[in-house]
């Protein structure tokens, strides 16, 4: 009977293509995720201006500033010198059509498709300067995420009546 097993060499030989495969092909499948990740909220970040692009057309066409502006299929968005203001509940998330999604905590890790804070003086990873003192901040961020993460699209409404600022925080991601 021949019995011949692997030699130490061979084993070696072996273990030495597995870690470079892994050391090559590793760091590209985390780029891709993160690559997904900022797409995802490029998308979302697209979608919040085209619907606040919206909303102060129809406040603008209605005369409306500082009340409810009720859009023709209904919803109701609550406006800030013409345009959406920064709250979660009475506007960013009927931007979004995020309808049924609460406020997330600070801390609470988002275990829906989307999750966010609205009303907020600052976010994290934002410049303060940018909400200013008067003005008011939202950020949408996605499953896995908090809102400490710096990661997701951010809605400032200044309360000086100038247009909303919005884009994206992916230092986190």
């Amino acid at each position: 009977m021949n019995v011949r097993g692997f030699t130490l060499i061979e084993l070696l030989a072996v273990m030495l293509v597995v870690a470079v495969l892994t050391a090559v092909a590793l760091p590209r499948m985390v780029n891709v995720g993160q690559s997904a990740q900022v797409a995802s909220l490029q998308g979302m970040h697209a979608a919040l201006n085209s619907a606040t692009t919206m909303v102060s057309s129809f406040a603008a066409l209605e005369g409306l500033t500082n009340q409810n502006a009720i859009l023709p299929d209904g919803t109701r968005i609550r406006l800030n010198n013409g345009y959406p203001n920064a709250r979660w509940g009475a506007s960013v998330r009927r931007l979004v059509s995020l309808d049924n999604v609460p406020q997330s905590g600070a801390r609470a890790e988002c275990e829906r498709d989307w999750c966010g804070r609205g009303n907020r003086n600052s976010i994290p990873g934002l410049d303060p300067a940018l909400i200013g003192s008067s003005g008011h901040a939202a950020l949408i961020y996605s499953r896995g995420y908090t809102f400490r993460d710096q990661c997701g699209v951010y809605y400032i409404n200044p309360r000086d009546g100038s247009a909303p600022l919005t884009g994206l925080l992916t230092d986190g991601c």
